[in-house]
């Protein structure tokens, strides 16, 4: 016969790994509706869903920027299907009542408010971005996080109203490398492509390699066509 102390034990061993068994069985479950949620709403909670939903309103019903929103904010995989999440993004819309769908235009309550303003906010940040690509294209550089803060203002005030005050430089540059962070962009120089040339023999006395960038390839077709030009019978 086994001693009362023996027996406590084993009762103790066997809580034990009851204890662990409910655990593994809540994480496999918590897990199944991960998956399941996903299969579904590809992985939007629906505060997301919302939120994409308030986009795709604000921006006339186009879904390009509400999927972009999805993206940018880490809810879905950035290399999620797009065809899937505007069917996803449709499905929801369809499932609010009209008043709801009014009241993101139009809000009354404070919640409906604040989804109005966040909305917003998203879509001068997308503007935003799209004019500090504009900027680095026309210009060959960034602009400066003091000109990044007063576009992003610019543009908020246009959609929400309102006038922010102005920012210090270290604040300016805050907000900046946040926008960066939020959205992937690269604040760095990029490399020259090198290109394989028929240099003239005038030029290569001029530059010794054949491998130079798009500079050079420019360089070298004025010249071919000044040359051609002047070959060319009046």
């Amino acid at each position: 016969m086994q001693s009362a102390e023996s027996l406590q034990e084993q009762l103790s061993a066997l809580q034990s790994e009851r204890r662990h068994l409910t655990e593994q069985l809540t994480l496999l479950r918590q897990t199944q509706r991960r998956q399941d949620l996903r299969a579904v709403n590809a992985g939007c909670p629906p505060h997301a869903q919302d939120m994409a939903v308030a986009v795709y309103i604000l921006e006339s019903f186009d879904p390009a920027q509400a999927v972009t929103f999805l993206k940018v904010n880490r809810i879905v995989l950035a290399d999620e299907d797009d065809r899937r999440l505007i069917e996803l993004i449709e499905s929801w819309v369809l499932s609010w009542p009209e008043d709801a769908v009014t009241a993101v235009a139009f809000p009354i309550t404070d919640a409906q408010l604040r989804m109005h303003n966040d909305a917003q906010r998203f879509l001068a940040e997308a503007a935003t971005v799209s004019w500090i690509r504009q900027q680095n294209a026309e210009h060959g550089r960034a602009p400066a996080s003091v000109a990044v803060w007063n576009e992003f203002q610019r543009l908020l005030a246009q959609r929400v109203g309102g006038v922010a005050p102005p920012l210090t430089n270290r604040a300016a540059r805050k907000f900046a490398h946040r926008l960066r962070r939020r959205w992937r962009i690269n604040h760095r120089m990029l490399r020259c492509r090198d290109y394989e040339v028929d240099f003239p023999a005038d030029l290569k006395r001029v530059w010794p390699s054949a491998s130079h960038c798009a500079t050079a390839v420019s360089i070298v077709r004025d010249v071919r066509t000044v040359r051609e030009a002047q070959s060319t019978p009046v």
